[in-house]
């Protein structure tokens, strides 16, 4: 992704699961106005989400993702469902959800600041995984990689379908 840098952590405990957390930041081409009208929208937030098989908008705050997933030898479908927290018009968006599929469940946040600079506008983001059940059992590595290309993959087509559209 231009001009953007990820960091991870993952953390393993047999009692909680497997959780991972990320966090990079990028410029886009794009106001703070248009970044936010984007992540803020469950119709264009769920066009980011790679895989996915069907969505189910609820609300303008709730919606409901099917996405297929590999993790090593466990290939399957999940659904979650999906909320906004801590929104703040043209500066801060947080979306919460919860999900299960595969004998496994899921809770993420991603939270992304957006402010305006020299480009048009600096995004800060971060986005924090727990994983249990069968998923969880395959190991600390393979969550990370996983879940670190699709969390990154989920930034930059927000990205992309901001400086597109």
């Amino acid at each position: 992704m231009r001009g953007s840098r990820v960091g991870a952590q993952v953390l393993i405990g047999f009692d909680r699961g497997c959780g991972v957390k990320f966090e990079g930041s990028f410029e886009l081409n794009a106001p703070p106005e248009k970044f936010f009208k984007v992540a803020s929208d469950p119709r264009q937030f769920s066009k980011a989400i790679p895989d996915v098989r069907k969505v189910t908008v609820i609300d303008e705050r709730q919606f409901a993702v099917e996405f297929v997933i590999s993790l090593g030898p466990i290939k399957g479908n999940m659904k979650v469902d999906f909320r906004y927290e801590d929104v703040t018009p043209y500066s801060r968006v947080a979306v919460v959800g919860k999900g299960s599929g595969l004998q496994s469940t899921v809770n993420v946040r991603i939270d992304a600041q957006v402010e305006p600079s020299e480009r048009g506008s600096r995004v800060k983001w971060a986005a924090d995984l727990t994983v249990g059940g069968l998923a969880a059992s395959v190991g600390g590595r393979l969550i990370e990689s996983v879940t670190k290309e699709k969390v990154t993959e989920i930034i930059d087509n927000l990205r992309k379908i901001v400086e597109r559209g």
